[in-house]
């Protein structure tokens, strides 16, 4: 069954001139994210990533509560990973995320730093080393004086530069805090891109160039993948709301202006840009013309379908807290995959759907495999 979803990878961003010219790289399958791994280069592939809790370790019990009862995951949470964990469990010998460990400070000390000017204090949870994300992060938070994950990164990458010059780059993946939750969706919904949201999308696109601008001010030769903002309508919980297909057209174009603004960053600072909502679209479909839920069921050979909806176990691509599951991370690993190989030559092994699977769910409580 793994073959049957490698083809829709494929229509991700489209393979043209064009799109290299603008450095948007086409989304491969998942079982063929580009190149086997480079001979005689045995470094793993350095990655940092910035951003909120769609990057942010789910297996963190500082910061997240990994192990408690309330959990992500539930029961379920042991095998409930993030993209980031994804890479390292499958791919660990091919990804440097730097150590896992416990990061960052709290407490009055980190308070007193913070306000006394002593510079940025990182997150505390555990995470890897280079994994600034963090749950509820926002565009601005890439640059706080306090708390930016760009000017911590800055300083991370200062110990080793010769280690970010070639074969690393920082993946920034930031904005849905700011542009799709309920709040502005509700908005959006009336009033389109108007200078409101305008207003929105310019704070979102400074950030992130102040941040690109922070990192290749002092490393100009590491890479750069910049992702696009998903849809939020395409979220379980708000599947009941919004099915005036004008409606969801005035949201359409407040996204479309944020990904606009990410590309034109990624062709301007020599990065790479990633359409998660064109790969939303290649594994799950979407909403019909009506604007009613029409999402794609995945057949893996058992008696369960892995499906658009909310729930810990493996056969709901959305956990029941509203972040993406298991599967969903694996192929959202795997499409970034597919762009490091492709872009920076990374040669990382593609993510199959058969480890994916015995991954999320080794015991096959779900039954998506054959039992």
């Amino acid at each position: 069954m793994a073959g049957m979803i490698v083809g829709m990878m494929a229509t991700a961003v489209t393979a043209s001139a064009g799109a290299a010219a603008t450095g948007v790289v086409p989304v491969s399958e998942p079982d063929s994210a580009g190149p086997a791994p480079l001979a005689g280069d045995a470094r793993a592939f350095r990655l940092a990533v910035l951003g909120d809790s769609d990057s942010h370790a789910y297996r963190d019990p500082v910061a997240g509560g990994a192990g408690t009862a309330g959990a992500r995951g539930g029961d379920w949470q042991d095998t409930t990973l993030q993209w980031t964990e994804i890479l390292a469990r499958l791919r660990g010998d091919q990804v440097d995320q730097g150590a896992l460990g416990v990061v960052g400070r709290q407490g009055p000390l980190a308070w007193l730093l913070r306000r006394t000017g002593f510079g940025p204090v990182r997150q505390h949870k555990q995470d890897f080393r280079f994994n600034l994300a963090y749950n509820g992060a926002r565009c601005a938070d890439l640059v706080r004086p306090d708390l930016g994950q760009a000017r911590v990164l800055a300083k991370l990458m200062d110990e080793e530069p010769a280690a970010w010059r070639q074969r690393a780059a920082v993946v920034i993946r930031i904005g849905i805090n700011d542009l799709g939750q309920r709040e502005p969706l509700n908005r959006f919904v009336e009033t389109g891109l108007d200078a409101d949201a305008q207003r929105r999308v310019a704070g979102c696109l400074r950030a992130v160039e102040a941040a690109i601008e922070m990192l290749r001010a002092r490393h100009p030769e590491v890479g750069l993948a910049i992702v696009g903002i998903l849809d939020n309508v395409d979220w379980p919980p708000l599947h009941d709301r919004w099915h005036d297909p004008a409606a969801l057209g005035r949201i359409t174009k407040v996204l479309d202006a944020y990904d606009h603004g990410l590309r034109d960053l990624a062709d301007r600072h020599r990065g790479v840009f990633l359409d998660d909502r064109a790969q939303f679209r290649a594994w799950f479909g979407g909403r019909s013309s009506g604007g009613e839920p029409a999402y794609r069921r995945h057949h893996f050979g058992g008696d369960q379908a892995l499906t658009m909806s909310q729930g810990d176990a493996s056969n709901h691509a959305v956990l029941a807290d509203g972040h993406a599951g298991t599967i969903w991370n694996g192929w959202w690993a795997n499409g970034l995959v597919s762009v490091l190989n492709r872009h920076f030559a990374a040669g990382i092994r593609p993510i199959g759907n058969d480890e994916l699977l015995r991954l999320a769910d080794p015991q096959n409580r779900a039954g998506l495999r054959p039992r």
